[in-house]
């Protein structure tokens, strides 16, 4: 019974943490890619949460281990996409997280960069919000400031 209350009470605390993208480039198979990813698929935070997966292209191994750790993943949200413009003004993988910040709506609160040789705890996404007390007033505001950065 107790048990089940923690439960339920999680549950209802979850749904009021702000929404959270989690962002990962890959290009290539690492050491660590697979551990990253099971990692990635494995976090405790409910439906506020969702991973965003951009690979350099469909032909790179990373894609295919990317599909396959988001179709046994249950419970997060995951989008994957080949990186479609290589910006000629900064690295591949600059242009694949801004690729990434530009496809996320409003709604997402919060938005955190992981590095494939990171392997995130399953509770990484609820320690974010609290690294940095900053929040952005306006995310339109944000968002063009990122996608101005390599233009």
């Amino acid at each position: 019974m107790r048990t089940a209350a923690k439960t339920e009470a999680r549950q209802q605390r979850i749904q009021q943490w702000p929404k959270t993208a989690v962002i990962l480039s890959l290009r290539g198979m690492d050491a660590d890619v697979m551990a990253c990813l099971n990692g990635l698929m494995h976090q405790d935070y409910g439906s506020r949460y969702a991973a965003w997966i951009v690979v350099d292209s469909r032909e790179d191994p990373a894609w295919q281990a990317a599909s396959e750790a988001a179709r046994t993943n249950t419970s997060v949200q995951v989008d994957i996409q080949p990186l479609h413009s290589k910006r000629s003004t900064c690295s591949l993988k600059c242009s694949a997280l801004v690729q990434a910040v530009c496809a996320l709506d409003d709604s997402y609160e919060i938005v955190a960069f992981l590095d494939a040789d990171v392997v995130p705890p399953p509770h990484l996404a609820e320690g974010i919000g609290g690294t940095d007390g900053r929040r952005c007033e306006c995310w339109g505001r944000y968002r063009k400031s990122v996608v101005h950065a390599c233009d």
